[in-house]
């Protein structure tokens, strides 16, 4: 909730000073704080937020922007932490783009109304899960 609310203080604040270079600054500042505060996402969460709000008119923008700091997340994650080329960070990165690109073919009509599917299948499952948790226990031993 820490990035999230940092993420919209950079939002009011780049508004407050009208897209000006304070504007630009205090959004740096905020992303910095994010990251010095280890948030998260830490700075590429503000900056995935901003770049989601700065080309919020254009799905092709919004989409490269928010690759582009989607990937330098994880090449800092693989280069500067050390974690190296491992089947981690990739997976990630994948999870990561992968919600982007169903973004970018989002056509802004609503889907099939499946509300009621889901508030029954939600307690459903829990209730499923309750049933059988008793002998998941006897089983494992626990």
């Amino acid at each position: 909730m820490i990035t999230l609310a940092l993420g919209v203080m950079a939002l009011k604040v780049y508004d407050f000073y009208e897209g000006k270079l304070k504007g630009w600054i205090a959004v740096l500042i905020i992303a910095i704080v994010a990251q010095f505060i280890k948030t998260d996402y830490g700075i590429f969460g503000i900056f995935l937020m901003f770049s989601f709000y700065i080309f919020k008119d254009s799905k092709i923008k919004t989409f490269f922007a928010s690759f582009v700091v989607v990937s330098l997340k994880y090449l800092y994650r693989i280069i500067i932490l050390g974690v190296g080329f491992t089947e981690y960070p990739i997976k990630n990165w994948i999870c990561t783009v992968v919600p982007l690109i169903i973004i970018l073919f989002y056509n802004h009509k609503k889907g099939p109304g499946m509300k009621w599917l889901f508030y029954i299948f939600y307690p459903l499952h829990l209730f499923i899960l309750y049933l059988i948790s008793p002998y998941t226990f006897n089983l494992l031993n626990l």
